[in-house]
C-alpha cells in the first residue's frame, strides 16, 4: 500500500527495479499495489531474481500490509514532534485484533533515487523488506514495535536483515546563518546531509532548513 504527495516517485522507482520482468500496478482508490510477470521471447515468464522474488511474495502476503507513506517532506511527524530524515524512518507497526499486521514506513523517494543512483542500490526495496522484516518479528512475539530510536524497538534487527544493506554512512552536519558549522540544534539554521561511501568520497543529498 501506498500514498502521499511521493507516491509517483515511489512507483516510478519500484517500475525500474521490475525493469522489463515485472510490471507493478497501483490503484489511486486503494493505495493497494498489485503486479504481473512477463512473458520472455519463448512465451515463459520471467526467472525472477532473490530480490523480485521477496518483493512480490510482500505484496502476495494477506497478513501484512506494508503501508509506505510517500512524501516530499524531509520530516516525519510522531504526534506533534518533527523529525528530520533522509531516505526512510520507520513509522511503527500494529496488530489487529485478528492477527493481521500494518507496518508502516516513511520515505522519501527524491532521496532514495539521489542514494540508489549513487550506491547503485534499490533503497527503496530496503525500505519495503525492512518494514515487513518488522512485521515478522511483531508476528512472531504477539506484540508491535515502537518507531526507531524507542525503547523495545525492533528496528534494528530489521534494519540489518533488509534487502541491501547500507555499506555506506548518511551522516548530517548542521550550520548556522553565517555558514559556520555548529554542533547543536539551538544554533542551526540548516542540516545538510552528506551520503559517505569513504572519509573522503560522500555526496550531498539534501539542505534542510531547520524552523525555529
Amino acid at each position: 500500500m501506498i500514498h502521499g504527495d511521493g507516491t509517483d516517485g515511489s512507483l516510478e522507482l519500484l517500475r525500474q527495479f521490475g525493469g522489463k520482468k515485472v510490471n507493478f500496478y497501483y490503484d489511486k482508490e486503494t493505495g493497494n499495489l498489485t503486479y504481473s510477470i512477463n512473458l520472455n521471447k519463448k512465451g515463459k515468464p520471467y526467472k525472477l531474481n532473490k530480490q523480485l522474488r521477496n518483493l512480490l511474495s510482500i505484496i502476495d502476503d494477506q497478513s501484512i500490509t506494508v503501508n509506505i507513506i510517500a512524501t516530499t517532506s524531509p520530516f516525519v511527524y510522531d504526534g506533534d514532534e518533527q523529525l528530520a530524515f533522509i531516505g526512510g524512518a520507520f513509522g511503527g507497526k500494529n496488530i489487529a485484533d485478528d492477527g493481521h499486521i500494518t507496518a508502516t514506513q516513511v520515505i522519501n523517494p527524491t532521496d532514495l533515487k539521489e542514494i540508489g543512483d549513487y550506491t547503485r542500490t534499490d533503497p527503496i526495496i530496503h525500505e519495503i523488506t525492512e518494514a515487513y522484516g518488522r512485521a515478522q518479528i511483531s508476528r512472531k512475539n504477539g506484540v508491535g514495535s515502537p518507531r526507531s530510536g524507542l525503547p523495545r524497538s525492533v528496528y534494528k534487527k530489521a534494519h540489518e536483515n533488509a534487502f541491501y544493506p547500507q555499506t555506506f554512512q548518511l551522516e548530517p552536519e548542521l550550520y548556522n546563518i553565517k555558514g559556520d558549522r555548529v554542533y547543536t540544534l539551538d544554533n542551526a539554521t540548516k542540516k545538510e546531509y552528506r551520503i559517505y561511501k569513504s572519509k573522503d568520497n560522500f555526496k550531498k543529498i539534501r539542505i534542510v532548513t531547520i524552523p525555529h
